[in-house]
């Protein structure tokens, strides 16, 4: 599909893009049912160049998502919190994450 003159703009200017196949691969490592996933949000027009995430993951995935996020192909995570759920026994952990393209 060809570039629209504003994100061949975005390019140009700023060379920040995500490209499609980006979000599906956070889509393929969220679609589990030990993580509940709270908010999803594309930022920029016309083209992302930031997507947050806040999602409650069970202390037995937390592991395995933490790896596969920071093993996202040609991505970069500019923030990861995590905040635990449960005392004294810890139940879920609630994180959130800012994902830009690296560069």
């Amino acid at each position: 599909m060809p570039l629209r003159g504003s994100e061949q703009l975005v390019i140009d200017r700023w060379r920040k893009r995500i490209e499609p196949e980006q979000p599906e691969q956070l889509f393929d490592i969220l679609n589990n049912e030990a993580i509940v996933v709270n908010d999803i949000m594309c930022h920029g027009q016309p083209q992302p160049n930031l997507v947050t995430a806040s999602m409650r993951a069970n202390l037995d995935v937390f592991d395995k998502l933490s790896n596969q996020l920071f093993a996202l192909k040609d991505c970069r995570i500019s923030k990861l919190e995590a905040f635990p759920f449960g005392i004294p026994v810890l139940d879920d952990i609630l994180v959130n994450i800012e994902i830009e393209p690296n560069f």
